[in-house]
């Protein structure tokens, strides 16, 4: 994990340099089920390169999953996220044995990239194109065996290919509310001014005729 914090700190500093954000790998995450308070990143399509541990064949994947799990503190510009590699299975010698990825320099580069681009937009709200989150190089595709796919076989890749459709977290924390004064408009806030002004001259007619009549 050292290279992929280095490059993570590096490249999150240059575009956010007052937070506080940290990488930490978590082998158990669960595309499934998101944590309170948490946001979901998913990219489908990071160049890796694999070693089967039975027969020791070699082969290489741009279509490796992995998953983050994103936690930004507003108020103290703290951010947290956790990653995930989904592995292969050879299909040579059809171990069971899921492999894990090993990734170049680039390729670390490129996929923090791409979660840098997910943390703008789903911790800061940022307008992030969606079609820039986990663009594919088309010409490097090859064909995908699913079925020695582990995030296939965990059912996060089996709705359309590669595109996962993420679930229904209905548990996520919702953002703390903007109290809606702030919100106003200046249309809006003339007329609450108006109103109150009304309000003011009519406590003053019922009060102080009250105090002459004494």
């Amino acid at each position: 994990m050292n290279s992929w914090r280095a490059v993570f700190e590096q490249q999150i500093r240059r575009v956010k340099p007052n937070g506080a954000w940290r990488l930490t790998m978590d082998q158990a995450l669960d595309f499934h089920h998101l944590p309170r308070g948490w946001k979901c990143s998913l990219q489908k399509h990071a160049n890796a390169s694999f070693t089967c541990s039975q027969c020791s064949r070699q082969w290489s994947s741009h279509r490796v999953v992995i998953l983050f799990h994103l936690h930004y503190k507003p108020y103290t510009r703290q951010g947290r996220v956790q990653m995930r590699f989904f592995r292969q299975r050879c299909i040579v010698c059809h171990s069971n044995k899921y492999e894990g990825p090993e990734f170049t320099e680039e390729a670390v580069t490129k996929v923090v990239k791409q979660l840098i681009r997910s943390i703008r937009k789903k911790c800061y709200g940022e307008p992030i194109d969606d079609t820039e989150l986990d663009q594919v190089d088309t010409n490097r595709t090859g064909p995908h065996r699913h079925e020695y796919c582990e995030a296939y076989n965990l059912g996060i890749n089996r709705s359309g290919g590669h595109h996962a459709t993420a679930p229904d977290w209905r548990d996520e924390e919702p953002e703390t509310p903007v109290p809606s004064f702030i919100r106003l408009d200046e249309p809006t806030r003339a007329l609450v001014c108006a109103i109150c002004v009304i309000c003011f001259i009519f406590l003053f007619a019922i009060i102080f005729p009250a105090d002459r009549k004494k």
